[in-house]
């Protein structure tokens, strides 16, 4: 596996990681995320230029997809280890074809420390601002939202979201949701906000 020589993990990730806390503070709200890295079978670009703005060789992660390629890939290109899912600070699914199970087990964080929660990115076909014909209707509400905000989604299992809500329920307790697609989409959706769905 060859390290993404054309990416520079300094100016770039720092810039992408930029983005992504404005993404968490605009739950819903669409971003791009794009550079020259060539990753592995099984994952979005957009996923793995998410890990590389914020894994590190201080945090873990768990990827539930092409499991023995991706864990070499970003531990070449992180520093960051690979761990179960019940105790990685990030996991990796597929949106489409998730290991429910795993998600099911991430840490949703300790009373006295809430952020230790898990973050969930999940790697979908596609995410949009207009309806799409077919996929899920996510309908957004809390901190960072003005009333409602809507999002679609086109590769994503209702198991996965009913997992998410479900490891959501004792907020402040939780995991923070990243959705990415194969066309440099991004949008969050912070372990604050509540979420419904509806299938097209």
């Amino acid at each position: 596996m060859i390290r993404e020589t054309n990416y520079d993990h300094l100016f770039e990730s720092q810039k992408q990681y930029r983005l992504l806390l404005d993404c968490m503070a605009k739950p819903g709200v669409i971003a791009n995320l794009d550079a020259d890295i060539n990753v592995p079978d099984g994952l979005n670009k957009t996923s793995a230029l998410v890990g590389f703005a914020l894994l590190n060789s201080d945090v873990s992660f768990c990827n539930t997809i092409n499991q023995e390629v991706l864990d070499t890939y970003f531990i070449i290109n992180t520093s960051a280890s690979p761990a179960e899912s019940d105790v990685a600070d990030f996991i990796f699914v597929n949106g489409e074809k998730p290991d429910v199970k795993k998600v099911s087990m991430a840490k949703i964080g300790l009373p006295a420390y809430p952020e230790s929660g898990a973050f969930i990115i999940i790697d979908v076909k596609q995410i949009s601002d207009s309806p799409l014909q077919d996929g899920v209707k996510l309908m957004l509400e809390g901190p960072g939202v003005k009333d409602t905000k809507d999002i679609y989604v086109g590769g994503i299992s209702t198991e996965l979201l009913e997992v998410i809500l479900e490891r959501n329920i004792e907020y402040p307790l939780g995991v923070d949701t990243i959705i990415t697609d194969k066309n440099g989409a991004v949008c969050c959706i912070p372990r604050s906000n509540k979420f419904k769905y509806q299938e097209l």
